[in-house]
């Protein structure tokens, strides 16, 4: 059995659904009926923001140079949102429906994208726990240690979250909790150097883990999917 942790920081990526803002536009619905279809990436601002992964993984031998592992990790990751404070306003979120057309969701909320008067950073919070499985390969060794790479898949589970998301018409966020996906699905790769100091097995290396599904739920129209990068340690007692 080995116990790692992984500072991080984390990035996502953003794409927005243009046909069906754009439909919802061209049908004149209400609030969004002068919304033009910009890429959303060009009008946000975030950044990276400081989290960590831990967890305890265990594995099986294949052949002296691939080893099968599973495990149990707790993942925080975090980003900030650039924002302006602003009197506290209706917002609105059109939501894509099964059958092709769109119902709406509303709130309040005292942050604008654009045209505050005051600038914040609102930061986005996501508390998972994940099962990675996955293979892991040597590819250099002496007597005293060696070079591997490692890849897997994980299931994730948000156990907690804290995320503003942007209206449609891109002019405010706003918390909305349901709109937040609770199973995910994420990638993890590493390179890292494994060797022994005494009683102590020890590895440290570079890993990126990717969120393969939008942390929003479908219906939402924009997508999101998460980056981490870190330096993962592990530790072994012999």
């Amino acid at each position: 059995q080995q116990i790692y942790v992984t500072p991080t920081i984390t990035y996502r990526d953003l794409k927005e659904n243009k046909a069906f803002i754009r439909s919802v536009q061209t049908g004149n619905a209400g609030p969004f009926a002068s919304v033009s279809v910009p890429d959303v990436n060009n009008i946000v601002t975030h950044k990276p923001d400081l989290g960590f992964q831990f967890g305890a993984m265990w594995g099986y031998p294949l052949s002296k140079n691939i080893t099968i592992t599973g495990g149990l990790q707790l993942n925080i990751s975090k980003y900030d949102i650039k924002a302006y404070s602003h009197p506290s306003e209706v917002t609105t979120i059109a939501l894509s429906t099964a059958a092709g057309g769109s119902n709406t969701v509303s709130t309040f909320t005292s942050y604008r994208n654009i045209g505050g008067f005051k600038e914040n950073w609102l930061r986005n919070l996501y508390v998972s726990a994940s099962v990675p499985i996955g293979l892991e390969l040597k590819l250099a060794k002496n007597r005293k240690g060696y070079i591997g790479i490692g890849g897997n898949v994980q299931p994730a589970y948000v156990i907690d979250n804290k995320s503003y998301l942007l209206s449609t018409d891109f002019k405010n966020y706003a918390e909305i909790p349901s709109l937040i996906r609770k199973w995910n699905i994420n990638t993890g790769f590493e390179v890292f150097a494994a060797s022994t100091t005494g009683k102590v097995k020890w590895r440290i290396g570079p890993q990126v883990r990717y969120q393969t599904r939008s942390s929003f739920i479908t219906k939402y129209p924009v997508k999101e999917h998460l980056y981490d990068f870190g330096i993962k340690l592990g530790l072994m007692l012999k």
